[in-house]
C-alpha cells in the first residue's frame, strides 16, 4: 500500500477557445477552436476486463500465444495475471486542441439580385468538428463523463463527437 502515487489527474491546467474572422471581397470564413491542455485521461477502452466498451483496433495485435505481442495482453475478462489492473499504462495526456466550428460564406453582388428582385442571398458551408490535434489514443479526448465527478477523466469507449457538414442558403427578400 506504501508505494501508492497519484498517476493522473482529469483536471485540465488551463482550458482555452479563440475565434478568427476573415472577410474578402464577398466571401467570409469563421472558425471557432477550443481545447485544453494539462489533463490525463484514464484510457479504459484499453482493459479488457471491461465487457461493454469499445475496443481499440490494438485489440487485433494482442498476445495470442509464444511469438505474438510482448505490448498488448491477452484478451481475458478472468484477467487471471492481473494486467488490467489501475496503472500508468492507461493514463494518457487528454490536452487537445479542435477546430469545433468553421463557415465559408458567399455574399451574391447585389447587381445580380436587383433582377430578381431580392435583398440578399448568401451561400455557405459549414462543419463541425472537421479537426482534432492531439496524441490521445482513444476515440475522442473530449470524453465527458457519467455518474457524477467521481466518473471524470475516464474514457468508457463512447461513441465520439459526430463531424457534420451543413450546406445552406439564406435569402432575405
Amino acid at each position: 500500500m506504501s508505494d501508492r502515487t497519484y498517476i493522473g489527474n482529469p483536471t485540465p491546467d488551463f482550458t482555452y477557445g479563440f475565434n478568427a474572422s476573415l472577410n474578402w471581397k464577398n466571401f467570409d470564413l469563421n472558425a471557432n477552436f477550443q481545447g485544453v491542455f494539462g489533463n490525463e485521461i484514464f484510457n479504459s477502452t484499453t482493459r479488457y476486463d471491461f465487457g461493454y466498451v469499445n475496443r481499440p483496433s490494438s485489440v487485433l495485435e494482442r498476445w495470442t500465444g509464444p511469438g505474438t505481442s510482448n505490448s498488448e495482453p491477452r484478451v481475458n475478462l478472468n484477467d487471471p495475471n492481473q494486467n488490467a489492473r489501475v496503472s500508468d499504462r492507461f493514463v494518457e495526456d487528454g490536452s487537445f486542441l479542435r477546430l469545433k466550428n468553421v463557415l465559408l460564406g458567399y455574399q451574391v453582388p447585389n447587381r445580380y439580385l436587383k433582377k430578381v428582385k431580392l435583398e440578399k442571398i448568401k451561400l455557405y458551408v459549414a462543419a463541425a468538428n472537421l479537426l482534432t490535434f492531439t496524441n490521445y489514443s482513444g476515440l475522442d479526448p473530449e470524453i465527458g463523463n457519467i455518474g457524477g465527478s467521481l466518473e471524470i477523466g475516464i474514457d468508457r469507449g463512447f461513441y465520439p463527437q459526430a463531424r457534420t457538414f451543413t450546406f445552406g442558403l439564406n435569402v432575405t427578400l
